[in-house]
């Protein structure tokens, strides 16, 4: 992600204030969110807020459209609230984990293996996602914004993995395709 800011840079390793010029939009959005309860204002830092900012080229209304849509997203789906014992059938095969090095950035590499799919259930598998990306997030580095994704599509068919499984993740990623 980059913002302008000094210290960015494609390793994701980014200046923990925003631009000048963000400054006040962040407050816009704030004031548009209006009061947060719960844990909402977890997800509100001025980071997270800049992260929408960004997403939506600067633009207050719908990034604030975005966020609250996220906040709506987390309150009713409750993926902190994911534990192992509801996925672990889902990660027995190796189909999705966190390695154990990181890329010449500094940046963490999940891995997904459409090919060791073993379930038929497409609200268990996206529960499984989910729980992933949690857990990815959560173990991120201080200061650290991006973390790698590797897809191997190798011996993969269309069929192993239902759309509705793929999409939605993969709209928020900059796609790379090798060996196609």
């Amino acid at each position: 992600m980059s913002l302008g800011t000094k210290g960015s840079s494609s390793s994701g390793f980014e200046n923990t204030s925003p631009p000048e010029d963000y400054l006040n939009k962040i407050n816009e959005v704030r004031t548009l969110l209006g009061p947060l309860i719960g844990k909402s204002s977890e997800y509100c830092s001025d980071a997270a807020i800049t992260r929408y900012l960004a997403a939506r080229n600067g633009h207050v209304k719908k990034a604030t459209k975005m966020l609250k849509e996220t906040l709506k997203w987390r309150t009713q789906y409750k993926p902190r609230e994911i534990r192992w014992e509801e996925i672990a059938r889902e990660a027995e095969t190796g189909k999705i984990y966190r390695s154990n090095y990181t890329d010449k950035y500094g940046r963490p590499v999940l891995l997904m293996r459409p090919s060791c799919q073993n379930t038929k259930s497409p609200k268990g598998q996206i529960r499984f996602l989910v729980y992933c990306m949690e857990n990815a997030i959560l173990n991120l580095p201080d200061n650290q914004e991006q973390m790698v994704w590797l897809i191997d599509f190798t011996v993969s068919t269309c069929r192993i993995y239902p759309s509705k499984c793929l999409e939605k993740p993969l709209m928020c990623y900059k796609n790379i395709t090798l060996n196609a």
